[in-house]
């Protein structure tokens, strides 16, 4: 399937993104794109979260951010900036024990994380997305009871 043309409307949202959110942010939520898009004047864009969601689907399809679509506006995530969360994240589950981001507590010798233990380390993310962000880049796996595959046990995850 072949991803339509970037519309103005997306161009204009992908400005508003990278100009009018924080640096610091690596990502933020649909709620608080929503907030931002009626704080903001003249940018033009509806604030209908459905044509918001469509956009964030297209720059996401297109590569330019991430978006990860949840039941509710708070549930879902926009990652703008990647680099940030694959530096941070990843550096630090995957740091070898001379660097000063090793974390004795992630040491698995089965690569089974709990998410409890990963919340521990990134309290200034939300862990869902952190999760989703892992499975989405195929550097984690979901943990399947053994007695049955239809059963996740959500709250481990396998690198």
């Amino acid at each position: 399937k072949r991803c339509p043309p970037i519309s103005l409307s997306c161009h204009v949202l992908l400005a508003l993104l990278t100009e009018k959110v924080p640096s610091d942010k690596a990502a933020i939520t649909l709620s608080d794109l929503l907030q931002l898009l009626h704080t903001v004047k003249d940018h033009g864009l509806s604030t209908n979260t459905s044509e918001i969601t469509e956009y964030l689907t297209t720059l996401s399809d297109k590569g330019l951010i991430v978006f990860f679509p949840g039941a509710n506006p708070s549930d879902s995530w926009i990652v703008l900036r990647q680099e940030v969360l694959l530096e941070e994240v990843n550096g630090t589950i995957f740091a070898p024990a001379s660097f000063p981001e090793h974390r004795p507590s992630l040491v698995s010798n089965t690569g089974i994380i709990p998410i409890s233990e990963l919340q521990k380390i990134f309290p200034n993310y939300d862990i869902k997305m952190i999760v989703q962000f892992l499975f989405q880049r195929e550097l984690c796996q979901r943990v399947f009871d053994t007695t049955d595959a239809s059963k996740t046990l959500s709250d481990c995850v396998f690198f």
